[in-house]
C-alpha cells in the first residue's frame, strides 16, 4: 500500500480531501441545467395528442444528473439511443459519462452499455413507468492530477465490466416527446490504481439519478416539416452540442504558450460539450444561446506545465437559414458576440498563479440540420470562436491574452413548442 500521506484513495487514511470534496486548486465546473427545458415544455404546451404508442419509434434520449453530487457523482451526463418493439419491450445503447474525485486526482468514467427496457403505460398511455437492466463495458481514465502527485507514477486507466439496472417513468407532453425521470444504479468491476509500483483496488461504481426528455423520431400521425407550410410558425427549442477544436493561435503571452487538455485527442483535438436555447422566427431567421467550456494546459517555457485554463462560452447567436427540400435540410449561417468566464486551475508546481474573471467572445459559423421528424434534428456546425484581454498572473508577472480555435460540433435541436400556424 502507499503510504497514507500520498494515498490516492482518501477514505484509507486520515488526510487531506474527502471524496465528497473538491480538493483545493481543483476547478468546481458550472452545473447544466437542462431539466428545466422539458420541465417548462410540460408546464406550457398544450398537446392534442400526448400519449405512448404500440408501433415501433426509434429514440433518442438525453439526461442530466447534476445534483449526483450528493452521493460523489460529480459532471454526470447521459445520451441514449433507443427503439420500441412494441407497446411493452425495447431495446437501447446507453452512453453515461460521470466521475468521481480521488485525493490525487479525478477519475473518468465512461459507460457504453447495452440496455432491455420493459414499459407499462398508465393513463391513456401519458405516464410510462419502465424498467431496465444492461450489460456492457466502462472505460476509467485518471486526469487532472493534482500537484501533490508531482514526482510520483500515478496511473489508473482500462476498460472494465459494466451493469446496469434501474427504471424510471415518462411523462408524454406531446406526440413524441416526453419528459423522463430515470434513476439505475452502474455496477463496475474494480479497477487498478498504481502509484510508485504499488497497486490498490479502487471500485467506481455508482447510483445515477436523472432528468431529462426522450423525443421519438416517428409521429402518429405523421406531421408536415414547419418549413414547408405557407406560413412558418415561430419556433422554440432546446439544443444539445458535443464536438471539440483546436487552437489557431497558441501563444499566449511572455513565455507562456496554450496546449491541449491531457485528455485531448491525438493530443491535439480538445473534446468539449455544451447545451442551450433558441427560436427560429418564420423561415429564415433565429437567435440561438448556447453554453459550452472547455479547458487548455498553460505551458511556460522556463517553469514547465502551469496548470489548466477553462473557459466558458455564452454567446448569442443570429442565424439564418435557408430550407431545402420542403425543410428537410436547413443550411445556415450564424454569428454572435458574447462573454467567456476564464479561470485559472489545477496548478502544478510552486509558481503563484491568479487567474479568474468575465472577458469578451465572439464567433462566427456555418452548419447545417437534418429534420428525422417535424420536431426534431440532427446538426453539424463549423465555427471559429475567438475571446480576447484574458489576464493571468504568475509569480507576480501580469500576463494578457487571448484564445482562438477552430470548432466542430454535432448534436440535436428538440422543437418542445411553436406558435399557431396559419396556413391560410
Amino acid at each position: 500500500m502507499a503510504p497514507c500521506g500520498l494515498s490516492p484513495i482518501p477514505r484509507k487514511c486520515n488526510v487531506t480531501f474527502p471524496l465528497s470534496h473538491k480538493p483545493p486548486n481543483h476547478r468546481r465546473r458550472s452545473s447544466s441545467y437542462s431539466w428545466l427545458v422539458p420541465t417548462l415544455a410540460l408546464l406550457t404546451s398544450s398537446p392534442v395528442l400526448a400519449q405512448d404508442f404500440v408501433e415501433p419509434r426509434t429514440y433518442l434520449q438525453f439526461r442530466s444528473g447534476e445534483f449526483d453530487t450528493a452521493w460523489d457523482v460529480h459532471d454526470y451526463w447521459g445520451l441514449t439511443v433507443g427503439h420500441n418493439f412494441n407497446g411493452h419491450w425495447g431495446v437501447e445503447l446507453a452512453g453515461d459519462v460521470w466521475e468521481r474525485y480521488l485525493d490525487l486526482g479525478e477519475e473518468s468514467i465512461n459507460a457504453i452499455i447495452p440496455q432491455v427496457r420493459y414499459r407499462y403505460p398508465l393513463f391513456n398511455d401519458r405516464f410510462v413507468p419502465y424498467a431496465i437492466a444492461g450489460l456492457g463495458g466502462v472505460f476509467l481514465q485518471l486526469n487532472d492530477v493534482s500537484s501533490r502527485a508531482d514526482g510520483h507514477q500515478l496511473e489508473s486507466e482500462g476498460l472494465r465490466l459494466g451493469v446496469s439496472l434501474g427504471g424510471g417513468i415518462e411523462y408524454f407532453f406531446n406526440n413524441n416527446m416526453a419528459f423522463v425521470i430515470e434513476g439505475k444504479y452502474v455496477w463496475v468491476d474494480s479497477m487498478d490504481l498504481t502509484l510508485d509500483g504499488q497497486t490498490e483496488q479502487i471500485d467506481m461504481s455508482n447510483a445515477l439519478v436523472s432528468f431529462g426528455v426522450r423525443a421519438y423520431f416517428e409521429e402518429f400521425p405523421d406531421q408536415p416539416f414547419a418549413e414547408s407550410s405557407a406560413r412558418v410558425p415561430s419556433r422554440y427549442y432546446f439544443v444539445m452540442n458535443y464536438g471539440g477544436s483546436v487552437l489557431t493561435r497558441k501563444h499566449f503571452d511572455g513565455n507562456v504558450d496554450l496546449g491541449p487538455e491531457p485528455s485531448a485527442i491525438g493530443d491535439v483535438w480538445n473534446q468539449s460539450a455544451g447545451l442551450g436555447f433558441g427560436a427560429n422566427f418564420g423561415r429564415h431567421w433565429g437567435v440561438e444561446a448556447s453554453m459550452s467550456g472547455e479547458e487548455r494546459r498553460l505551458l511556460d517555457s522556463n517553469l514547465g506545465t502551469l496548470g489548466e485554463y477553462a473557459v466558458v462560452s455564452v454567446i448569442p447567436r443570429i442565424r439564418l437559414r435557408a430550407p431545402m427540400s420542403g425543410g428537410r435540410y436547413v443550411p445556415y449561417v450564424f454569428g454572435g458576440v458574447g462573454f467567456c468566464y476564464g479561470e485559472f486551475n489545477d496548478g502544478k508546481g510552486s509558481a503563484d498563479i491568479e487567474g479568474k474573471g468575465f472577458y469578451p467572445g465572439s464567433e462566427i459559423g456555418t452548419g447545417i440540420e437534418w429534420f428525422v421528424a417535424r420536431n426534431i434534428s440532427f446538426h453539424a456546425d463549423a465555427l471559429w470562436n475567438y475571446t480576447w484581454g484574458h489576464e493571468i498572473r504568475v509569480n507576480s508577472d501580469a500576463l494578457t491574452g487571448s484564445f482562438s480555435t477552430f470548432q466542430m460540433h454535432f448534436g440535436f435541436r428538440l422543437y418542445l413548442w411553436e406558435s399557431k400556424r396559419d396556413d391560410s
